[in-house]
């Protein structure tokens, strides 16, 4: 029968860890935000004609992908119709 406690856990009844207690690992908890390493400036965003040129390129392989499967489409119909 259960008693209502909480057995397994580290917490108190209140809610708190008992005193001195270390996480595995021997880390102190949750890190704050400031305590995140910095790797220097955030990245500046890239030129206006650079996102157009990427734009292009995926405008351009989409364009080559419709075509391929337009090509492949006219075959399967090519296809069917000399099998009828």
């Amino acid at each position: 029968m259960s008693t209502g406690g909480t057995v397994g856990t580290r917490r108190d009844r209140d809610g708190k860890l008992p005193a001195g207690y270390r996480p595995p690992g021997g880390g102190q908890g949750t890190p704050a935000a400031s305590d995140a390493p910095t790797y220097g400036a955030p990245t500046p965003p890239i030129p206006a004609d650079q996102a157009v040129s990427g734009q292009m390129q995926v405008v351009e392989s989409l364009k080559a992908a419709v075509e391929a499967l337009q090509r492949r489409l006219a075959a399967q119909e090519q296809t069917n119709e000399s099998l009828t």
